[in-house]
């Protein structure tokens, strides 16, 4: 998983390395952020459609079987095919997006449900996003138009579509290993302990099947970490780094900026800038 730059907010293009063609131009054509319980939605899309789901679960009919996609998750609907959502039994807190893009006849390559949502990128771009459209400030359209390129791009590199065969069992554990205990640094002969297998052979295995030694996956994990703590708590930098797995705050401090190109304190103070994701209505066409 790369490390993005969380300061790149204007980038209006996203070239996927193992997509055919590039993704650019996008424009909102409409945008509901609300916490309501929704009727029943019956329609062919005019536009693309993306619903980001952040408490409650919609139900949606694709194919003539039943999808539910819950908190957590998204519903990616392309431009041309049916929407058929069924009324909710309960009010649901969303976001839901209209939008097009050049070469949008094609369908965006995601699952209409979408599993992986959850990055401190993402999270940035849509509070972004949902402010800049609903304040109608100076270059609004500009701004939020490629706020959402911003955020479909990491909804994508989240998503990739797997193209090689599982995971070996013994690279699933090892990662499982590191998550398990983020808020400690592990060595490669922990991690060996752990799953009952030689450290030599764990880093060799592990290099092959990722193409990253195993210290640099954890470490791009350990900075995940982070980031979540620096964006949603309000704990000091010092907590932050001994839960990330960083003994001295400084350390830190200098492995946060090398791998992100930001303080820690500069991080939390672009994501505190965004706010708290509102719970208002916003609801607006592009006129």
């Amino acid at each position: 998983m790369n490390v993005s730059n969380p300061s790149g907010i204007t980038e209006s293009r996203c070239n996927m390395s193992k997509s055919p063609e590039p993704y650019h131009n996008f424009r909102i054509e409409y945008l509901l952020h609300v916490r309501r319980q929704s009727a029943e939605r019956y329609e062919i899309a005019q536009s693309h459609d993306l619903t980001i789901v952040y408490e409650g679960e919609f139900t949606y009919m694709v194919d003539g079987e039943p999808l539910t996609v819950r908190a957590g998750e998204a519903y990616y609907c392309p431009k041309g095919m049916l929407r058929d959502r069924k009324a909710c039994t309960a009010p649901v807190f969303y976001t839901a997006i209209n939008f097009d893009y050049a070469g949008g006849e094609k369908p965006l390559p995601l699952e209409h449900c979408v599993k992986h949502t959850r990055s401190a990128e993402l999270d940035i771009a849509l509070r972004r996003m949902i402010a800049t459209y609903g304040a109608k400030e100076q270059f609004w359209q500009e701004r939020s138009d490629a706020l959402l390129a911003l955020a479909v791009c990491e909804l994508l590199r989240l998503n990739q579509p797997v193209e090689k065969p599982a995971e070996n069992p013994h690279v699933t554990q090892m990662k499982r290993v590191i998550l398990d205990d983020l808020s400690r640094r592990m060595t490669v002969e922990d991690i060996a302990g752990r799953v009952h297998l030689a450290p030599s052979y764990c880093s060799e295995l592990f290099k092959r099947e990722t193409g990253m030694a195993i210290s640099e996956w954890a470490l791009q994990e350990h900075i995940e970490a982070a980031k979540r703590m620096l964006s949603e708590s309000e704990l000091s930098i010092k907590e932050v780094s001994e839960g990330a797995g960083f003994c001295d705050r400084f350390y830190f401090s200098r492995v946060f900026h090398q791998q992100t190109g930001l303080s820690p304190t500069d991080y939390r103070r672009m994501a505190k800038d965004v706010g708290a994701m509102p719970e208002h209505r916003i609801e607006t066409r592009r006129m």
